[in-house]
């Protein structure tokens, strides 16, 4: 049985490419000596003013990005879908360095370098009782404690207790010393209804306090141009195809981190297959979609956190009689591949006027289909999908021989599943080109 409410910062990684890796955008402008590039690449800057999301970086060419990320949620998705207010209130920001160069026309690598100097969650109780995310821990408590009290002999049977508990009708006769999962000893006083006690303990267990912050994990990884009009090893087509492969290593804080304190990594080394088609409709507007498929390398390992005290980890034996014999030092891994991508839309200011051609407005819907992963074989929660829609602009310094780009976004959520935190988000990058 897990109580404990185990929250990622999923807004700053959500994905070894889909959030930074991306390659978008005019990289064939990148820098303002175009005398340099070959006449491919020329005519191509020429010819378009929005480019897609698949797009390399000229061979000899640097960007540095430098991403700023802050996200507040105080909306939750349960398990049918419906959106609530959780009682939870959660606000972050978040940073990342991240260093690009063109290999080759048609190769461009990256290396990522998150950083998150905010991470807060607070917790109102008492709307906290009626979402669906503290039902699930309460009911998964409440069938533990009667399975122990029949075999305690204070219940006939397990439904009967159930019943007995949630009509606040049950208590015990003497003050009591309850074993939790844990190994943890819960003193119960007579008298006191059971159905108290285990909303107290769900409560307390799910009690937030300031996350963690630092490093997160360090991500490195290739974009290979597979078709596109110019650079791609299939040229002439009016879409571009390109392949990104990359590594999320866990470089981030997670094996220690309480329940009660959100992690900055996601605790293994991950493995990321990105596959991008862009859709080139004008010189004007590109049509895009991009998936990214994450699959477990290596497991990890992660403490357990006490049930009693939700910002600490767990001393007790859970090998004693009982407890549920869980080590307090687990094996993590997620046995399943993550899902996460977005359908977009790009349009260049030159649709009204050339000289508006440095603006580019682009519109997204993003989706994102996740497990929180086991411990020992333990499942930590249910599978969250998550769906948003992000809205942006991009003013594009190329275009006046400026080797700067500064993107700004918003992106709001619309649907999910499992969600407990539902983030709003505000982004700024500024890109800077240097060509060698």
């Amino acid at each position: 049985m897990k109580i404990a409410l185990a929250i990622e910062i999923s807004f700053v990684r959500a994905s070894i490419f889909a959030v930074l890796l991306p390659l978008p955008a005019y990289s064939q402008d990148a820098s303002p000596q175009s005398s340099a590039l070959p006449s491919a690449q020329q005519s191509l800057t020429t010819s378009r003013l929005v480019q897609g999301e698949g797009q390399t970086l000229p061979q000899g060419v640097m960007r540095f990005r430098s991403v700023y990320r802050r996200a507040e949620a105080k909306t939750a998705y349960g398990a049918t879908g419906k959106s609530e207010t959780s009682g939870l209130s959660f606000s972050a920001q978040a940073a990342a360095l991240v260093f690009e160069y063109g290999l080759t026309p048609a190769v461009s690598l990256q290396f990522i370098a998150p950083h998150v100097f905010e991470n807060n969650l607070s917790m109102n109780g008492s709307e906290f009782q009626k979402s669906s995310i503290y039902r699930e821990k309460y009911d998964g408590f409440i069938e533990v404690a009667a399975q122990r009290l029949v075999a305690d002999k204070l219940c006939s049977d397990v439904q009967t207790c159930v019943i007995a508990i949630n009509q606040n009708s049950l208590s015990l006769p003497l003050n009591t010393t309850l074993t939790l999962p844990t190994g943890e000893k819960l003193d119960v006083r007579a008298g006191v209804p059971l159905k108290t006690v285990a909303s107290a303990l769900v409560v307390n267990a799910a009690v937030p306090t300031s996350g963690r912050t630092g490093w997160g994990d360090y991500e490195i990884g290739a974009l290979v141009a597979l078709a596109d009009p110019e650079v791609g090893f299939v040229k002439n087509w009016d879409l571009n195809v390109s392949l990104g492969l990359g590594l999320r290593l866990p470089t981030g804080s997670f094996t220690i981190v309480p329940a009660a304190q959100r992690p900055t990594g996601r605790g293994t080394l991950d493995l990321g297959i990105r596959s991008n088609i862009d859709k080139i409709v004008s010189r004007v507007f590109v049509v895009s979609w991009q998936n990214q498929m994450e699959l477990m390398l290596q497991s990890g390992s992660k403490k357990r956190s006490s049930l009693l005290n939700s910002n600490a980890l767990n001393s007790a034996n859970p090998n004693i009689s009982g407890a549920d014999g869980q080590p307090n030092l687990g094996t993590f891994k997620r046995n399943e591949a993550r899902q996460i991508g977005f359908f977009k839309m790009a349009l260049s200011g030159g649709f009204w006027d050339e000289k508006f051609s440095a603006l580019i407005l682009n519109g997204q819907f993003k989706y994102d289909f996740d497990m929180p992963g086991e411990v020992s074989g333990v499942a930590l929660g249910q599978d969250t999908t998550f769906y948003s829609s992000q809205l942006g602009a991009t003013f594009d310094g190329l275009k006046y021989s400026v080797p700067l780009q500064l993107d700004v976004d918003y992106e709001f959520p619309i649907a999910g599943k499992n969600k407990a935190i539902a983030a709003q988000v505000m982004s700024a990058t500024l890109k800077a080109f240097y060509k060698f």
